[in-house]
């Protein structure tokens, strides 16, 4: 009977093991309508298409924020996983003044506060959601004149 409940057991751990492999989200992130000029480097061009570096312009504020997609039964029904954040550059460009955004990184994870612990029990019950957040930092800058 022991040897019985030892495999149950041994059985259920790898199959939690297993799942929570598939646990998260999926996203899609774009910036398909921009207003203003945006690097994921430190170079920007100018609007003669001639690159600008780091001795041309003044960084004058770093930004960052935050997206989350769910999804449910494994990634299989995302919801909300699709996220254009042109408006929130070029709203971040105009409340600070700024020319262009430079240094633009996108970070993914599931790590965040409490997603890791429903991550891991969506992978186990597929009917709770999976979280997948990104973060979004750059650097606002000002072209020196």
């Amino acid at each position: 009977m022991k040897k019985i409940q030892v495999k149950i057991i041994g059985i259920i751990t790898i199959m939690v093991i297993i799942l929570s492999s598939c646990s998260g989200g999926r996203m899609f992130i774009a910036a398909k309508t921009l207003e203003h000029p945006v690097s994921t480097t430190e170079g920007i061009y100018d609007q003669n298409l001639k690159l600008l570096s780091k001795d041309n312009y003044t960084v004058i504020d770093h930004f960052e924020f935050n997206l989350s997609a769910v999804s449910f039964f494994w990634t299989w029904i995302p919801i909300s996983n699709h996220k254009d954040i042109s408006d929130k550059l070029d709203n971040i460009l105009k409340d600070k003044g700024g020319d262009a955004i430079v240094n633009l990184s996108i970070k993914t994870g599931t790590m965040m506060s409490g997603e890791a612990f429903l991550n891991f029990f969506s992978s186990v019950i597929p009917v709770l959601p999976g979280v997948v957040v990104a973060k979004v930092e750059g650097d606002v800058i000002k072209v020196k004149k």
